[in-house]
């Protein structure tokens, strides 16, 4: 099960980003709220799950040509419109050209409200006096906690107010980061290798 990244995907530069020069720059909500975007990138960075370059041609010396992909920024703030309670980012693969070409064999299929409901009721016709409780899980970082293969972290690379970035682990914005993500979701997993699914140029 692999994913089809063609080299057509980046023949046509004005349906895309373009990943290299000074004019690379992110969404106005990265800009407008940088000083809360670089800290989160500097705790992703103490977590491992990136790596820092000064230079994108460091980069590319590492990986080979590398296709940065803008990033977005996403606030939640608290009840009270000033406390923030969490910052994510958001990396658009889809305008690089990076997903265009992720091929899903599988998707991931969440359950509807129904099926919940008569899996209760069966539930319940076996055993009237069973208690049945309903829980939810949140995986902190969850994309983050399953590895890149090397050859592919290439397509998992940005740029921040201190240089570039690449990313070793899958992220937020990869079109194949959730059915990768609900295998080991459902198996309290630990970090694994995993491919994005893609095929190098």
């Amino acid at each position: 099960m692999r994913r089809g990244l063609g080299p057509e995907a980046f023949r046509d530069a004005s349906k895309f980003q373009a990943a290299s020069g000074h004019d690379f720059h992110n969404y106005t909500s990265y800009d407008d709220n940088e000083d809360l975007a670089e800290i989160e990138l500097q705790r992703e960075l103490a977590a491992e799950y990136l790596e820092w370059f000064p230079t994108k041609d460091e980069m590319d010396a590492k990986f080979g040509e590398t296709w940065p992909s803008r990033v977005a920024l996403m606030v939640k703030f608290g009840i009270n419109g000033t406390d923030v309670i969490k910052v994510r980012l958001i990396h658009d693969l889809r305008r690089s050209g990076v997903n265009a070409k992720v091929l899903l064999s599988e998707r991931l299929v969440l359950p509807r409200v129904g099926d919940i409901m008569i899996d209760i009721l069966e539930l319940l016709e076996m055993d009237g006096t069973v208690d049945i409780d309903l829980n939810t899980a949140d995986f902190k970082d969850a994309f983050k906690q399953i590895l890149a293969n090397p050859e592919e972290r290439k397509f998992m690379c940005g740029k921040g107010l201190k240089g570039w970035f690449c990313y070793r682990t899958l992220l937020f914005g990869l079109g194949s980061a959730p059915p990768l993500m609900g295998p080991h979701g459902s198996s309290g997993y630990e970090k694994h290798h995993c491919s994005c699914r893609h095929r190098s140029l």
